[in-house]
This record gives structure tokens, sequence and C-alpha cells, in this order.
């Protein structure tokens, strides 16, 4: 394994500031190749992040925020459950996850008397070109392989407001937007297990958008010295849609086009009460949502959709902080 990075930050004259980090990490793989005689999981990672920052008074700050980063994740970890040896496969070629991500966003942080506005505004770009992957694993049925292509947009905004941190009803609101937009092609090559034994070739071209809209609120009220009471919630606005079309040497279904929506409410309340100057205990109760939506490579005779996920999750500890 190794391991590089330069880390640098100071001031750029006038109201100005920055910081910059480069790094690259690389490891060899876990799973041996039989037939090419290495490892075909090796990793390799090279990025970088920059922050500039702009201040020109102490109740103002506006940060402009790149990331770049460029992985080589070789191979993925597959191997047969027959094999003697779960680290080795015979894959006659060399298999790829090529990723290439880039993040800008800006910051920026207003004080007021009453508390704080706090912005950020962000987008996202990733690409994975390619994903390829020896679908029988060497077990010499062919030419099976799977190749995917896939491109992400993701665009977010969203603006805070909140109290002095000293009040004794301490709040949070704000308003949430986020929009991911995902295209993508993938071609598989296999062997189906059924007279006369063809060869099925497929391409899967599909486009699944999403749109999120929210706004959320959190109250924490200071009954006493030693007890806070706090209660939040938070409205979302879910909507997801498909447009996916496969084809097929062998006959294909029929194109997938479908959209959703959606609305749901997630609570959370909790006390913490201060046992000691440096330890708290708390009681804690929430509920969670992950939005549902559609997966672009399950046939249609299965249904696309995926619904909502819901989770009630309860929690009572101890935090120390010294």
């Amino acid at each position: 394994h190794i391991g590089l990075g330069l880390q640098t930050s100071g001031p750029l004259g006038g109201d100005f500031s920055h910081t910059l980090q480069l790094f690259h990490d690389q490891r060899d793989g876990y799973i041996r190749n039989t037939f090419l005689g290495d490892e075909t999981d090796d990793r390799e990672a090279t990025g970088g992040l920059f922050n500039l920052f702009w201040n020109p008074s102490d109740d103002f700050e506006l940060r402009l925020r790149y990331y770049r980063e460029l992985v080589n994740d070789g191979s993925q970890r597959l191997s047969s459950l027959s094999s003697p040896d779960p680290f080795n496969d015979s894959s006659d070629f060399r298999g790829a996850t090529d990723l290439e991500r880039h993040q800008l966003s800006i910051h920026s942080r207003k004080d007021f008397d009453w508390g704080k506005m706090e912005t950020i505004t962000s987008y996202q770009t990733w690409d994975l070109d390619p994903s390829t992957v020896d679908l029988d694993l060497g077990a010499g049925l062919g030419d099976n392989r799977s190749r995917i292509v896939q491109n992400q947009d993701l665009i977010s905004n969203e603006i805070r407001f909140s109290s002095a941190d000293d009040a004794r009803l301490r709040w949070r609101a704000g308003f949430f937007q986020m929009m991911i937009e995902n295209d993508g092609l993938a071609t598989r090559r296999f062997l189906v297990p059924q007279p006369p034994f063809p060869t099925a070739i497929e391409d899967t071209q599909f486009s699944t958008d999403q749109l999120n809209l929210a706004t959320f609120g959190n109250v924490t009220w200071q009954a006493s010295e030693r007890l806070a009471v706090d209660a939040g919630l938070r409205l979302d606005y879910h909507e997801s849609e498909i447009d996916r079309l496969k084809t097929s040497n062998l006959g294909a279904p029929a194109p997938v086009r479908g959209s959703d929506e959606e609305l749901f409410v997630s609570p959370v309340v909790g006390l913490t009460y201060a046992i000691t100057p440096t330890l708290d205990g708390f009681v804690r109760s929430s509920i969670g949502n992950k939005p549902g939506g559609f997966a672009a490579f399950v046939d249609q005779a299965n249904g696309p959709a995926f619904d909502r996920e819901t989770n009630w999750s309860n929690e009572i500890g101890l935090q120390y902080d010294n």
C-alpha cells in the first residue's frame, strides 16, 4: 500500500485565503487471476481538493470549493462459489472499474444578531467509463462479459437559518433542493443455459431522473440547566422517472417508461440530560424515509420500481465530552 499527500494553506492577499490538498493512493489487489498470473483488482486513486475563502468582514464568509478524483478500481472482486479458493479466479480478460468525479460548490455564511444564515449551491458530475466484468469467471463458457458506461449529474441547493448558539430556545430551519440525472448504456454477452444454447447479446440504454424538494426545522428547548428537549420535522416531496430501452438478438422486453411522486414526513424527538459537566445521557426516537424509485436493470416482468424505505429508530446512550 502506498499513500502520498500534500497539504498547503494560508493567505493570498487582501481578504482571500486558501487550502489545497493533493493525494495519491494505491494498493495491491485481493483476488489473484490464475489465467493472467496477477492480481486484477489493484486500486489507484488520485485527486485534489481546493478551497478559496473570501472574508471581507467578521460576520460574512464566502467559500468556493472544487474537488476532483480519478479512480482505477480494477476488476470487480468476484470469484466462483465452486472455486476451492475464493481469492482466485481464472477470467480470460482483465476487468476494469474506472471512475471520474468533479464537484464544485459555493458556500456562504452571514451572521446576524438573532443567529446566522448559510447557503450551499453545488454541482457534481460522476462518470463510470467503463465497468467491465467476466460473467462466467473463466469457466470456459464463451465470451461472456458485461460492460457498463454511466454518467450522473447532480445539482443541489440548500439554505439554512439558525438561532444563536447560546439562546435558551435554539432553532434551525431551511429548504433543500436536489436534482439527479443518470444516463447509461449496459452491454452483456452471455450463454443461455437452454437448448440450443445460444449466446445472448443485450444492450440496455437507460435514463433515470430524480427531484427532491424538502423543508425542515428543529427546535431545542433548554428546559433547565441540565435538561434539553429537542424536536424536529422534515417534509419531503420526491419525484422520479425512468426511460429504458433494451435490445437483444433473442428478443427484448417492451420499453420501460414510468414516473412516480410521493410526499412523506420524517419526525424526530429527544431528551438530553447533563449528568455531570462532561457526561450527558440522551434518549432519541426518529422516523427516517428513503424514497422509492426505479432500477434500470430490472426487466418489466419483475417491475422496475422499488418502494420507499421507512425506518423507525430509537436510541439511548451516554456521551462523554472532555
